[in-house]
């Protein structure tokens, strides 16, 4: 039971720092920096420039950005490529890992044998440890190339100092749990598939064995959390308060949109999806089939029910929102007497609502094949309790005349096949006579 807990445990971690580090591909704000305002001076305009995998942008004071694309794959800069380049190898890798892990989990059904099961995690702890150095040496790089500019003397004319962006510190937070998800994988199977080899001393013609193999167990390793911690103070967005009080200068027009109650409800229905989802997977991942980590299976399929409702419950939630935001992009960008700046429906609602009709369907498919299991098993009828042979029943007066009836049937049988026996027998002896009177004439 304390292998298959720490593999899950493993499974779990390993697949969120996976996660993480997918994430840090599409964010912004890999380095950030910002012009004006430094020293508390009070300030006119204030402009930041930052830059993702993808892109460089500028932003002022008003929040207006403008972007520019990094060209064709061939002639970006040598150390975004690498990072690029890095970062995809390490995700494949993990993407592999994770379902070699899945299949060779001890809580799992799938896989094969013990030996084979215990391959193939060991070979999944494997991929998942190259790919988080992988990611470990892009984000080291991308370090590397913004201190070696930052903490230069001198810098040519033109050129920024930026500081570090929070995907940076995402990322390598990803990396340290896709690491100790390895270790956690390696620590279950590395006994069982590499024994030790059992210290044996022979002494006068007599075999002993090594008194210190004895009563030793698998898990022996004690993991300390590590005492290094870092702190990052960066310059930010400082002086904001300056910043405001210039604004409120300005005869410009806020949006009725930005202090609404329904992206705050949008918001609220979201984040309830995600926690749903979680639970959902989790309850999923207990109860199915495939798993050994649930009990009977009518408490697996009840479980599963759980989870799927679970998954229908947040599709709905996050159908909601996103719909209802949706829908209001689109009167206030059709309304004729709608000043404030139009909007149209951007790529994030269109992602919302594919995810959430994933969700809804996913769910469906769980509650209906583990409700026809789990809900309907308590309405089957419970099977006839088998008496002991030390106990007897006593038969009712119907049942009684009913054997007497069978018992008198079966005495006509039995005299009726006793009679058959009997006639035959005598027309075999009479065919005899015959024979011999023949012979002997």
């Amino acid at each position: 039971m304390k292998k298959r807990l720490i593999q899950v445990f493993g499974f779990l971690i390993s697949t969120l720092g996976w996660l993480f580090v997918l994430c840090t591909m599409a964010m912004d704000y890999w380095r950030i920096t910002q012009l004006g305002g430094q020293g508390g001076s009070f300030i006119i305009k204030v402009a930041w420039y930052w830059s993702n995998l993808w892109k460089d942008c500028f932003t002022d004071s008003t929040a207006v950005t403008n972007c520019r694309d990094f060209p064709v794959l061939w002639s970006v800069t040598a150390y975004v490529q690498g990072v690029r380049g890095l970062l995809m190898c390490g995700l494949t890798l993990g993407f592999f890992a994770a379902i070699l892990c899945f299949l060779g989990m001890e809580c799992t059904y799938i896989g094969g044998a013990d030996k084979t099961k215990d391959k193939m995690l060991l070979s999944g702890a494997v991929f998942h440890f190259a790919g988080g150095v992988s990611d470990i040496a892009a984000y080291c790089l991308y370090i590397n190339r913004i201190a070696r500019t930052s903490f230069a003397p001198s810098v040519p004319a033109g050129v920024l100092r930026y500081d570090l962006g929070p995907p940076i510190f995402l990322g390598l937070v990803g990396c340290f749990f896709i690491l100790l998800g390895a270790v956690f994988y390696a620590a279950t199977v590395l006994r069982v598939i590499c024994p030790e080899s059992p210290v044996v001393q022979v002494y006068g013609g007599r075999t002993y064995m090594a008194p210190f193999s004895r009563g030793r167990t698998l898990y022996t390793g004690y993991y300390g959390r590590s005492g290094q911690y870092g702190t990052y103070y960066g310059s930010g967005r400082s002086g904001s308060s300056k910043i405001s009080k210039l604004s409120q200068t300005t005869p410009t027009k806020i949006s009725e949109r930005d202090f609404c109650w329904d992206i705050h409800m949008c918001r609220a229905l979201i984040i309830i999806c995600i926690i749903l989802a979680f639970f959902g997977s989790i309850l999923v991942l207990v109860g199915m089939k495939c798993t050994k980590l649930g009990g009977s299976e009518i408490a697996n399929a009840r479980v599963t029910f759980a989870g799927g409702m679970n998954y229908l419950i947040g599709g709905m939630c996050s159908m909601v929102a996103f719909s209802y935001y949706g829908n209001k992009i689109r009167a206030e960008f059709q309304d004729p007497h709608f000043t404030a700046t139009k909007s149209e429906i951007g790529v994030g609602v269109f992602i919302g609502w594919g995810g959430s009709t994933l969700l809804v369907v996913g769910g469906l498919i769980y509650s209906i094949f583990a409700g026809r299991e789990g809900c309907h098993s308590s309405s089957k009828k419970y099977p006839a309790y088998p008496f002991p042979d030390a106990y007897t029943a006593v038969p009712r007066k119907k049942s009684l005349s009913s054997l007497t009836r069978t018992e008198i049937s079966q005495s006509r049988k039995s005299r009726a096949t006793s009679d058959s026996r009997a006639s035959s027998i005598s027309a075999i002896t009479d065919t005899t006579g015959s024979t011999a009177t023949n012979a002997y004439v």
